[in-house]
């Protein structure tokens, strides 16, 4: 998805796009490609390049490891030496970063990952074949005294800086926005449950309530509620019902007999259960 995008930027003067490379691999670019067809050849690691190289990647990590990032960052420094076709000869001195993040496609699960390279230090003299000491030396003069500006050095690690919050507070983001859409799913699929619960239960109910009809229809009785609030199964047909707390019943379709007038006993009018 990302790839067209940075290959066009790379065709109107942007970052070149390619595959992650060391500083071997770069000189042996640059002397191909932008110096007329040089050779390389005698490269070994710098020494020198080494301290300046671990502090880069220190921080790096420690920062990619602070915010959350996954970014890891190597480097390798190395010198050179060049045969031009013309018989000229030269020295490269070229340090290289390399910061990856490796992941895993959110859709596909697929891994995925991009790559910044930067070559952070590059040093080149020319020289004829016969004067190679001197230009040893002038090469050794040039970086013993070289310095990084303080003012560009100050405002690098203040954007550094200022890009780690900015990814820390992405993720942040992310994973809150990932934590409230798990919680509504949750939430959903709770409330879709609990109307599923309740539909079959509804459903058993009204299914038991006519199977309980259909049963007291064949065997000819109603439920009714007797003076203690409990039901009590009587025969059916009567429109009226008294009951006592010894647990005798009286049943009439007569709306005027009352059996505590009539018998002057305690009797309690029952009512039918619906």
């Amino acid at each position: 998805m990302m790839r067209q995008p940075n290959f066009n930027a790379a065709l109107k003067d942007g970052c070149a796009l390619s595959q992650p490379f060391d500083a071997t691999t770069y000189l042996q670019t640059v002397a191909r490609d932008q110096l007329g067809g040089a050779t390389v050849a005698d490269v070994h690691p710098d020494d020198s390049l080494t301290a300046t190289i671990a502090k880069i990647v220190d921080l790096n990590n420690q920062t990619a490891l602070q915010f959350g990032s996954g970014m890891q960052t190597s480097g390798t420094g190395i010198y050179g030496s060049l045969t031009f076709p013309d018989g000229t000869e030269g020295l490269a001195n070229i340090g290289v970063t390399n910061m990856r993040k490796d992941g895993r496609d959110m859709f596909t699960g697929r891994p995925n990952g991009f790559s910044t390279t930067s070559v952070f230090h590059q040093a080149l003299v020319r020289f004829p074949a016969n004067r190679r000491d001197e230009a040893v030396r002038l090469l050794g003069t040039t970086l013993s005294s070289y310095r990084v500006n303080p003012a560009w050095q100050q405002a690098k690690d203040q954007f550094m800086a200022k890009l780690g919050n900015i990814e820390h507070a992405g993720n942040m983001e992310r994973l809150r926005l990932m934590g409230e859409q798990s919680a509504e799913y949750a939430r959903a699929r709770s409330d879709a449950q609990d109307t599923a619960m309740r539909n079959w239960e509804q459903q058993n109910a009204a299914s038991d309530a006519s199977q309980h009809r259909f049963i007291q229809t064949i065997r000819e009785v109603e439920t009714w509620t007797d003076s203690k609030g409990a039901p009590v199964e009587l025969s059916a047909g009567y429109a009226h019902g008294w009951s006592r707390p010894d647990g005798s019943y009286i049943l009439t379709n007569n709306s005027t007999f009352d059996p505590a007038v009539a018998f002057q006993q305690n009797w309690t009018r029952m009512e039918k259960k619906k």
